[in-house]
């Protein structure tokens, strides 16, 4: 593993010294393959229409900097096109990505409190046979 001064990977996340203050990047291990989800898989639409827009909030709440933050979308932009995403899938995801402020991705969100609605479960047991 390589050690530097300057920057440090973490998680998926690349954090670094820059001018008395930290910036964070995405972050890639060197092994890293493209195995996002292939758009011609046996998953429900809506799952594949929602992976590329995702994944680019994933990448807006990671990259602090605007310029960082712009050749990561292009960059899983076309991993998304080698996966088979058709070019309006990804261009609306984008599109809606720009649409939300960072500093609000990067607020804590609470789940409401339900109101004391009691949980029905149901189990059985299965036989295969």
């Amino acid at each position: 593993m390589n050690h530097d001064k300057c920057k440090i990977p973490f998680l998926d996340i690349m954090i670094i010294k820059k001018d008395h203050h930290l910036v964070t990047s995405l972050y890639q291990k060197p092994t890293d393959t493209n195995n996002l989800l292939r758009y011609d898989s046996c998953h429900s639409r809506s799952l594949k229409d929602n992976l590329p827009y995702s994944q680019f909030l994933r990448v807006k709440r990671i990259c602090s900097e605007e310029d960082d933050r712009k050749k990561q979308f292009i960059k899983m932009s076309q991993q998304f096109k080698e996966r088979g995403y058709p070019s309006y899938v990804i261009a609306t995801s984008l599109k809606k990505t720009e649409t939300i402020n960072r500093e609000d991705l990067l607020q804590i969100k609470y789940k409401k409190q339900q109101d004391n609605k009691k949980n029905c479960m149901y189990s059985r047991l299965y036989n295969p046979l």
